[in-house]
């Protein structure tokens, strides 16, 4: 198969696609394709959303793509519709990969249902964070695998975690690409280990899109060496877990392992996760005042602070269901939002990247006064709502004024993402060790 001419057609993608639209192009390839897919339901969301995997082919090789790992995630469910419609499109090619390909779009709907005030128009900050939504880890489809080491246990799996086990026992995948992405910053990878020409030809990838490579990675990712950018699964997260919520005494542990983790594991699966950015850099990096940026985040998350503090007590009973969940995402221990300097972040990617993660919880607040005075009708809801949507707007209008990030078109983060999964593959097929189709 010729990689280059497949990610080539890649459309021109200008937003991303809501719920209701995503399901209704599945419907479409069914409809127009019947013979050329099986849809399996694999179960429900907490709240009755149904849980589907798409399957196509009958290749020796098993191939898992997950989309909306973190239901804010979202170019992995472009990356599965693209490579569903081109594999409809054109059986020859689907045939050439010698895969058996099993597609979930959206793993965790509930959520990506939350995020839809952003979709179905052209990406800016302003609507991203008007309705944002990222669920605590312990209620994460990614986070909440079984998990046992010791006296350390967590057994308490979401239902779309249920769903995603169901997917792993049918399949039984050498290749699960699970299709996280990031909001700023550049690309970076995470991989199995085994597969050193993969991993070189990863960061190469980086560099034929013109995109900077993310040389931190994020908490826990542990760096390979010599290949900027590529990231090894941590063996556990039992130790990332711990520190990252401060509680060397806490025996029950509050997440699970991850989905490379529990399938290598559980199937000696080989993963993959290619991150890339929503946005990127606008400005030559010598133009921005560093010092500056870390000012702002700080005055965001201390501020933003003192509003969750003042009205989080007074929407603990709020009943619907997305203020159910915008509450168990900001009743939370409060973990990396202390001060910053420039010891700490030392570079504008770093310091930027903070800015748009302190964002996140004055956005949830935002939305959740708006659902407890439009919804839930709780009284002076509608001026709390007034009050944090102000702080919100000015928060936006802070980052957006300084016009240092542009979004990298879609188009190009869909064509990464692709040709991340078929080199990958290509990869696994020329390695011989027995892996899982090989047994």
């Amino acid at each position: 198969m010729n990689i280059k001419q497949i990610v080539a057609a890649v459309p021109d993608y200008q937003f991303f696609f809501s719920p209701d639209a995503m399901l209704e192009r599945t419907d479409c390839l069914h409809q127009q394709y019947p013979a050329s897919l099986t849809r399996t339901v694999l179960g429900k969301s907490r709240f009755g959303a149904e849980i589907e995997m798409i399957t196509m082919g009958h290749g020796k090789y098993s191939v898992m793509i997950v989309g909306a790992p973190h239901p804010h995630e979202l170019v992995g469910t472009m990356t599965a519709d693209f490579l569903m419609t081109r594999f409809c499109e054109q059986p020859t090619l689907l045939e050439s990969t010698n895969a058996t390909w099993h597609f979930i779009k959206m793993i965790d709907p509930d959520g990506v249902q939350l995020n839809s005030g952003w979709l179905g128009q052209p990406l800016s900050l302003s609507d991203y964070f008007s309705s944002f939504f990222r669920p605590p880890l312990w209620r994460q489809a990614e986070f909440t695998f079984p998990f046992i080491k010791g006296e350390h246990r967590f057994s308490d799996s979401t239902p779309e975690n249920h769903a995603w086990k169901k997917a792993l026992l049918l399949t039984k995948p050498d290749l699960l690409y699970s299709t996280h992405n990031c909001e700023f910053g550049g690309v970076f990878y995470f991989t199995s280990d085994g597969l050193p020409e993969l991993d070189r030809e990863l960061m190469h990838l980086t560099r034929q899109f013109h995109l900077t490579e993310d040389t931190t990675g994020e908490y826990g990712a542990i760096p390979k060496p010599d290949l900027p950018g590529i990231f090894a699964f941590p063996d556990e997260i039992e130790e990332s877990i711990r520190e990252q919520f401060n509680d060397k005494n806490h025996l029950l542990m509050p997440t699970g392992d991850s989905s490379a983790g529990y399938s290598e594991k559980k199937f000696g699966t080989f993963s993959l996760i290619a991150e890339v950015p929503y946005w990127r850099l606008a400005k030559r990096e010598a133009d921005i005042d560093v010092a500056d940026v870390i000012r702002k985040t700080n005055a965001l998350k201390s501020d933003g602070e003192k509003l969750a503090d003042k009205f989080l007590p007074l929407l603990q009973n709020l009943t619907s269901r997305d203020a159910l969940l915008l509450l168990e995402a900001l009743l939370v221990p409060k973990i990396d939002h202390a001060p910053q300097n420039e010891k700490v972040i030392d570079n504008c990617y770093s310091a930027l990247a903070d800015y748009l993660l302190a964002m996140r919880r004055p956005s949830m607040l935002c939305k959740l006064t708006e659902i407890a005075w439009k919804v839930d009708k709780l009284p002076d809801a509608e001026n709390m709502f007034c009050e944090v949507q102000q702080f919100h707007r000015q928060s936006i209008n802070a980052i957006e004024d300084m016009h240092f990030l542009a979004p990298v078109p879609l188009r190009e983060l869909v064509q990464l993402q692709a040709e991340a999964a078929l080199i990958s593959l290509k990869h696994l097929q020329t390695d011989h060790r027995g892996r899982n189709s090989q047994n």
